[in-house]
């Protein structure tokens, strides 16, 4: 379902560039545009007329060219300049913390034992593009001893979550389920698929549950708060790539749970698995390293401290107490939102802002001080209509202004040319 509206997108997208580009130069182009510049060279026609002109075309051209660069606006990842060695690294935060970032190499990565994992399924249509990585995925958990049925070792449930029209299953034996067998339909988000698990589970207990599913689509979802609950730490494993965003419900969840999110099932259980065997400081294990979290004697000071990691470092912060305090309380939530404001970080408890004017900042600094200041506000689209625009205020003119000079040339022009 992502990818058809996706692929919708693009298409009215480039539809429209490409028929505007077909009329400014078949038609604008050779019959005004080259009139135009000749008048301008004679000096019948103001310079500015033709450089309106040539703004009109530059625009939606170079629009047009930058747009068939994929991520031409915002890269997902920056390649490295050179081959990094890992090692370990020491954090001092001036709120009395130390993180250390410890090196993990394979061998200090380990397998789950006597684990009892509840697999979820999205069965949504976008899904079966994925069969591959699907089957890639259950070829893993029968590989590890997630499909025999016994529960001295690992032992994995599946749960077929589907569309509100059809019936969920449970599979308690991985052995019975034919990927291509299935029937891909609809779309379902998330939080839908953790209710139907719920209804399915019965008092079944978990070590932890794994949603399979890709990318999603976080633009058709509804701006649902709505805590699913999780018998244990709940993962959300997005064969094909990551989500754009979570809804408010399902990032709760997953904080409340204790669980994560990965894209790739060996990985997320060797993480876990990995995790379990290490300190209780351990905040989490990613990306090769061990995050620990220690609490200094007296707090350093860290404004001499130059440290590429104290981003890093704060967020991991943030993860370990998050899990130590309590967040029911503007007391517990304030003192992390100081943490991410000050490493200048975006949070599950912070955004980013950009104010452009001190009228902006009042707004800000007068909602920091509402007692429902961490209920994030939705606009839903009709704030416009109950509050309607100022006439008399007077505002800095929209980019469409020039395509009302640039019509205006052009009839200018016209009646010019008529009139000699």
């Amino acid at each position: 379902m992502n990818s058809f509206w996706n692929t919708s997108f693009y298409g009215i997208f480039w539809l429209w560039n490409l028929a505007f580009l077909m009329l400014v130069y078949i038609g604008i182009l050779p019959y005004v545009g080259v009139p135009l510049f000749q008048a301008t060279l004679t000096g019948d026609i103001p310079t500015e007329f033709s450089l309106t002109l040539v703004t009109l075309i530059a625009i939606p051209t170079f629009s047009s060219i930058i747009g068939f660069k994929d991520d031409g606006w915002l890269e997902k990842f920056i390649p490295a300049s050179e081959k990094i060695q890992p090692v370990l690294h020491k954090v001092n935060l001036e709120e009395g913390y130390k993180i250390l970032a410890k090196p993990l190499s394979r061998q200090d990565y380990t397998l789950p034992k006597n684990q009892r994992v509840a697999v979820v399924l999205d069965t949504s249509r976008s899904m079966g593009k994925h069969i591959e990585e699907l089957v890639e995925t259950l070829s893993w958990l029968k590989k590890h001893d997630f499909a025999d049925n016994d529960l001295t070792n690992n032992d994995a449930d599946l749960y077929l979550s589907v569309s509100p029209e059809a019936t969920p299953k449970r599979l308690d034996d991985l052995q019975q389920f034919k990927p291509e067998k299935i029937t891909f339909y609809g779309t379902i988000q998330p939080q839908e698929m953790l209710t139907q698990f719920n209804n399915l589970r019965g008092d079944t207990a978990y070590d932890v549950v794994l949603l399979l599913s890709d990318e999603g689509s976080y633009e058709l979802s509804k701006n649902n708060k709505t805590v699913t609950d999780s018998p244990a730490p709940l993962w959300m494993v997005h064969l094909g790539g990551l989500p754009g965003a979570y809804n408010d419900g399902i990032i709760k969840s997953l904080q409340d749970s204790g669980g994560g999110v990965g894209v790739d099932i060996s990985e997320v259980l060797q993480r876990i698995a990995t995790k379990s065997i290490l300190s209780n400081a351990v905040v989490s294990v990613v990306n090769g390293y061990a995050w620990y979290l220690q609490t200094l004697d007296t707090a350093i000071a860290t404004s001499n401290q130059q440290d590429d990691l104290l981003p890093l470092a704060a967020r991991q912060l943030i993860l370990g107490l998050s899990k130590k305090i309590k967040l029911d309380n503007l007391k517990g939530l304030d003192a992390i939102h100081a943490v991410a404001k000050k490493y200048k970080i975006v949070s599950p408890y912070s955004s980013m802002l950009v104010l452009v004017n001190d009228e902006q900042r009042q707004l800000l600094k007068a909602a920091e001080a509402q007692g429902d200041r961490f209920d994030r506000k939705v606009e839903n689209g009709k704030e416009n209509l109950s509050k309607p625009i100022n006439s008399l205020t007077v505002s800095v003119p929209e980019a469409s202004g020039g395509w009302l000079l640039g019509v205006s040339a052009i009839a200018l022009f016209i009646l010019v040319k008529r009139r000699r």
